[in-house]
Formats: structure tokens, sequence, C-alpha cells
């Protein structure tokens, strides 16, 4: 069950599963037949016995917080999926869970919000937040605002990139090596009786991205210049790689991950 924590107290994602009763449960599985690691963040009213871990073979691992009504964070190693979770009481919460393959390779790791704007992650708390940055060591972090920046609110371009600069700066705190890209968004257009326009504010978000890639010196792509390259808004509309509204089709999604993917081999040289 979703649950409406007080602000500046969720996680990473701002997404947390909280027990109604003892008993309540998540399970959880993966897609191929391999053991994995298992990172668990989660909180507790007590110091007892909060969470019980069972997987595929049988093993069973238990869980208690290490402080009260604070995040606590375990890795188990070597589990066979699928495997469940269980809360022994009600009121645990269970704030995010890594799921690390133990054999050598190249990972991915994406955080989708729907509605996100840049200043969401100001609800998350913050040492929590760090906390996780530092079991993602990343080789490069991409961080894509602006859309809803500009449909929701009114547009505040010194706030904007003070919330974006303080981001970078702990993700930077962390992963001080990695590489920084920006996304900025594909055009940006909102209903206006039966027709769509351009939002007001998407040309300032728009080159308060490009100053704020100058001033950090981080990498940027811009989803809107690869749509104007090749025709336009209504052009991609014609040609069903874009809705009217501000998405894409799954079509244009793929085409802009390929032009993205061709940018960034260019860049990297892989």
């Amino acid at each position: 069950n979703s649950y409406n924590a007080p602000a500046h107290s969720y996680p990473m994602g701002g997404i947390v599963a909280k027990s109604l009763k003892a008993g309540a449960f998540i399970s959880l599985n993966a897609p191929r037949d391999e053991n994995f690691s298992l990172g668990i963040l989660f909180q507790s009213p007590h110091r007892q016995n909060a969470l019980v871990v069972t997987d595929a073979n049988g093993r069973t691992f238990t869980l208690k917080s290490t402080k009260i009504n604070q995040y606590s964070y375990t890795k188990l190693a070597n589990l066979a999926f699928p495997l469940n979770i269980k809360a022994l009481d009600k009121n645990v919460l269970l704030g995010g869970f890594f799921i690390i393959s133990e054999k050598e390779g190249k990972i991915i790791d994406t955080l989708g919000i729907n509605g996100a704007r840049s200043d969401l992650w100001l609800r998350w708390d913050r040492d929590v937040f760090l906390q996780e940055l530092n079991l993602l060591k990343s080789d490069i972090v991409i961080l894509a605002y602006g859309s809803n920046d500009a449909i929701f609110g009114v547009f505040n371009e010194r706030r904007f990139k003070e919330n974006y600069k303080d981001l970078i700066k702990l993700i930077l705190s962390s992963n001080p090596n990695t590489s920084i890209m920006l996304i900025s968004p594909p055009t940006v257009t909102i209903k206006k009786g039966e027709f769509y326009e351009t939002a007001q504010d998407f040309q300032a978000i728009r080159k308060a991205l490009y100053d704020l890639a100058k001033e950090e010196k981080l990498l940027l792509f811009d989803m809107h210049e690869v749509m104007q390259n090749s025709g336009g808004k209504d052009a991609w509309v014609m040609q069903n790689l874009s809705l009217k509204d501000v998405h894409l089709s799954p079509s244009g999604y793929k085409k802009m991950a390929d032009e993205f993917y061709s940018s960034l081999s260019r860049l990297f040289r892989f």
C-alpha cells in the first residue's frame, strides 16, 4: 500500500510501502536463473524483528531495525529468486530494494517518476538519499527534468538552477568521478481549447538547462533539437513519432534513443 509520509522522510524515488498488518508481504522475482544479492532499505517503529526474507531455496533471513523510525540498510548475498519479504508487524516501511547480480557486467539503473519536477528530490531524506547514492557507483548519471517544470506551476529560473546544482553536488559527493549529463526535454506542448501550443516557459527552461550545463561543465542532450532537425513537432506527430502533448510515441522514443546512443557513442568512442 502506498504511504503518504511527511515531507523530507522519503527515500530515493519517493515511494514507500507500509505494512497495514503483520504478515503483509511483497514477492520479488528476477528474469534470469542465477543468484543475486539483495539490499533492503526499511524502517520499523521498534527494535524488534521487522522483516523476514525467504528465498526459493528456503533460506530465511530475519531483519531487525537498528534505529526506531529511521531507515536501516541490510544486504543479503547469494539469494535464489523468487523470494518473499514479509512484515512481522504493522507500520513497517519498505523504502526500496537493490537487486544486484553476482556476475560481472554493465548495469543500467533507471528511475522514472510520473509528474516529477526538478524540485521533487527535496522531499527525499537527504541522508538516506546520500546513502543510496553511495551504493550506486556510476560511470555516468543522466538527469532528465524540465517537461513538468514547464507545465506545472510558475517557472523560477533562479530556483530551478539552484535546486539542480544542489542535486548535482550531492551526486558528485558520492560519485566524484562520474560524468553527468542533462537531458533537455522534447517540445513541450499544452492544450489550449481544441489546439496544442508550445508551453509558455519551455524555451526559458531550455535556456536554463544550457546555461546550467555550461556553468557546471556538464554534458547535455537536447531532445527538442533532435525533433527540430527532423521536421519539428508537427512532422513527428504526422509520422506517429509523437503525441500532440509532450509525450512521444513508442516508435518516437525508440528513434530518440537511437539518436541519444549515437551521440553518446561518438562522444565516448565506443
